[in-house]
């Protein structure tokens, strides 16, 4: 265990303070289906913080995206999921999510709670959460922490309404209903050096 965590009802968590997300180390990446293939992408602009407090459940995670980052490697799909049919994002430029509740579960695990907020719908989210750990960088003295939080959602829940389904092939479409999503962070102990 390092000096920048700490151990709570037998849990290691990071010690109290306001972590801030470094984007240029965080991926928020999602993979959906087309057609039969898994398509993956993600979103290359966030910012946002996340607040340990001494009682680990009542701290808090704030992200924004960039809705307009998305990036699927695919030059055409990125604009068609720009588009108001699927993000709009001339209307709806960002992607929130603010927590509400931080709820241990089970294997050290974490149950983070929130609305999540896409192409202007909001809709309460559950993340499983895990505190990967705390280190400082050997670059310097800046002091990272690291999580990971997944969730499935489906387009419907945010309006996302808009499919076809192939040819002959019933059940299978062209963009399918659920979205699985993975936030890796890496976050910067807030006032730690460079």
């Amino acid at each position: 265990m390092s000096l920048l965590t700490r151990v709570v009802d037998g849990r290691i968590v990071p010690v109290s303070a306001t972590w801030n997300i470094d984007a240029g180390h965080t991926s928020a990446a999602f993979g959906v289906r087309h057609l039969l293939t898994l398509m993956r992408g993600r979103f290359r602009k966030l910012s946002g913080a996340i607040v340990i407090t001494e009682d680990p459940a009542q701290s808090s995670v704030e992200v924004t995206i960039d809705a307009a980052s998305i990036d699927t490697a695919n030059e055409g799909a990125d604009k068609t999921l720009r588009g108001e049919a699927f993000l709009n994002v001339e209307e709806h430029p960002e992607v929130t999510f603010r927590s509400t509740s931080v709820i241990p579960s089970e294997k050290g695990r974490w149950t983070v709670t929130g609305p999540l907020t896409i192409a202007g719908i909001t809709r309460e989210v559950e993340l499983d959460t895990e505190f990967l750990g705390a280190v400082t960088s050997p670059l310097g003295e800046l002091k990272k922490m690291s999580l990971v939080a997944t969730t499935r959602i489906t387009r419907e829940q945010f309006g996302i309404t808009m499919t076809a389904e192939a040819p002959d092939m019933p059940g299978v479409y062209i963009i399918g209903n659920n979205i699985d999503i993975t936030l890796d962070i890496e976050a910067d102990l807030e006032g730690s050096g460079s």
